[in-house]
């Protein structure tokens, strides 16, 4: 299939298995990791937002969430299973995923954190995410899941 051929989906609760299952087969390095079913949980309670792209089979094949940290600031996180990346699967849902969040929560800010050698990172990039530098180098800040870089959504369609 295409990438044109998947519709939007907009993830519930009752899909949490799906997105754990998603989460375990495509973030195995050393620069992810994925969010465990209490996590999720947890974020849902909290207010989380994903969407999805289901293959003809009707299995989730990729997701993007927003976790709410403050009132309309929106961190994304992005998950597409190994199967399907390469062909353009990421930069699809992630275009879809925020024009419809934006759509429901005009307004709202949104970024992400990046380990500074993962391959996505140019992506984001033309997506419309900039980096918060330092100077003319990335700023990398050290956390719990090691050195990550923050990115905020420039594009002027919020």
């Amino acid at each position: 299939m295409r990438t044109e051929d998947f519709k939007l989906i907009k993830l519930k609760h009752d899909r949490i298995d799906d997105l754990v299952d998603l989460e375990n087969c495509s973030m195995k390095t050393d620069t992810t990791f994925p969010l465990t079913k209490d996590e999720l949980t947890r974020l849902y309670e909290e207010g989380y937002v994903s969407y999805g792209f289901e293959n003809e089979d009707s299995v989730l094949i990729s997701k993007v969430g927003f976790s709410k940290i403050e009132d309309k600031n929106y961190e994304l996180d992005v998950c597409v299973h190994p199967d399907y990346r390469g062909g353009g699967m990421g930069h699809e849902i992630i275009k879809q995923s925020i024009d419809k969040f934006l759509s429901e929560n005009p307004g709202s800010d949104i970024f992400l954190t990046v380990h500074p050698d993962n391959p996505a990172l140019r992506l984001y990039e033309r997506l419309g995410f900039e980096a918060i530098k330092d100077d003319e180098d990335y700023k990398i800040n050290q956390t719990k899941n090691g050195p990550r870089i923050t990115m905020d959504y420039k594009k002027t369609n919020k």
